[in-house]
């Protein structure tokens, strides 16, 4: 779900509801956006999605389940955010702990290619995380600056703008 959340703001055009030319949308509307998406995307399933839970150590972003057994914690920042590190590195592994959960997904919202780019290493930092507390920590960014350039003008795979 977060995959096909990453692939609307990118390549259907879902950037210009995130960064308008009057600005880009807050850390809340981010969230309404993604609670209405994942809503609609698990409307058919068992899955129950819980925005802004209590874990007893803060609110975290999302909370997914299937009962108490299995469970996915789901924490947005933006790249412009002065510490989106801490989220993936601390709060991210606290709301895991505190709520025995052992799925989260750090999801990073980046305005620019400059912040797409800088969190390369967010991704390695997740595999490390993962191994350090026992829980399957995914980071996911998605890139909301509308800088992906038209197929037309395509001159190399690097410019595609996919990840995988």
């Amino acid at each position: 779900m977060v995959k096909k959340f990453k692939h609307m703001v990118e390549h259907k055009k879902g950037h210009a509801i995130l960064n308008t030319s009057d600005g880009t949308v807050n850390e809340k509307g981010v969230q309404v956006l993604f609670n209405i998406i994942a809503n609609l995307y698990l409307e058919n399933t068992n899955i129950v999605v819980n925005s802004e839970v209590d874990t007893g150590r803060g609110s975290v972003d999302f909370y997914f389940s299937i009962g108490k057994e299995n469970r996915a914690l789901i924490e947005l920042k933006f790249g412009n955010h002065q510490r989106y590190t801490d989220g993936i590195n601390y709060q991210l592994p606290t709301y895991l702990k505190a709520e025995d959960a052992d799925l989260g997904v750090f999801v990073l919202i980046c305005y620019s290619e400059e912040q797409n780019e800088k969190s390369n290493k967010l991704y390695e930092s997740a595999g490390d995380l993962s191994k350090e507390y026992d829980k399957d920590i995914r980071f996911e960014r998605v890139n909301a600056s509308g800088m992906l350039k038209s197929a037309s003008k395509i001159k190399r795979k690097s410019e595609m703008g996919f990840d995988d």
